[in-house]
């Protein structure tokens, strides 16, 4: 688990005043995603436009999760530190995955549809 300082706008999950996340590039009707096999994909952004520590992390069944850290434009800032949580499908694997991710204390669940 890595705790990034990070600043920016809420689109998905309100996190608190000013903390938010955004489902990366998951479909927005349904929570789900299409991946590639064995393709790093974006699945969360978070930010903070106050620039507070948060706590960023993720699970998968069937792969792997790494937290790195972007700029993109949030909290009117074209260059704003975020969070993006990475997936990774284990070697050959293809099917359904389950997704956890974890920011501060609360957690939303994904599924993945791994081809």
């Amino acid at each position: 688990m890595r705790v990034f300082k990070t600043t920016a706008i809420l689109l998905s999950v309100y996190l608190g005043a000013s903390e938010f996340a955004d489902a990366g590039s998951l479909n927005k009707d349904g929570g789900s995603q299409n991946i590639k096999t064995g393709m790093p994909t974006v699945v969360w952004n978070v930010w903070n436009c106050l620039g507070h520590p948060l706590v960023v992390s993720g699970t998968a069944k069937n792969g792997s999760v790494t937290l790195r850290e972007a700029r993109q434009n949030r909290c009117g800032n074209p260059h704003q530190a975020v969070g993006q949580l990475v997936y990774t499908s284990a070697f050959g694997f293809k099917g359904t995955d389950h997704l956890t991710v974890y920011v501060g204390r609360q957690s939303v669940d994904v599924t993945l549809n791994v081809k």
